[in-house]
């Protein structure tokens, strides 16, 4: 399952397509070993940030690692 699949499973609206672009670079920069820093406009940011804590998450869960605890910072 890709980051994108995954982010249209979980979200609770559709992702517009700045969202979906964000979420393609970060899982570029990922399989690349970099880290993706951008500051985008206030279109849906905030449940871009919510997918990719839950992506990694879950990748977690499936490798068998426990995330540490207080990591987990969800907003509304």
């Amino acid at each position: 399952m890709t980051i994108i699949e995954f982010a249209e499973r979980v979200s609770p609206i559709p992702l517009n397509k700045f969202q979906i672009e964000l979420l393609r670079m970060y899982d570029e920069a990922e399989k690349q070993g970099m880290s993706l820093h951008v500051i985008p406009p206030r279109c849906g940011k905030g449940i871009v940030k919510r997918i990719v804590d839950e992506w990694n998450e879950e990748k977690l869960k499936t490798a068998g690692i426990t995330a540490p605890t207080g990591t987990k910072q969800h907003r509304k």
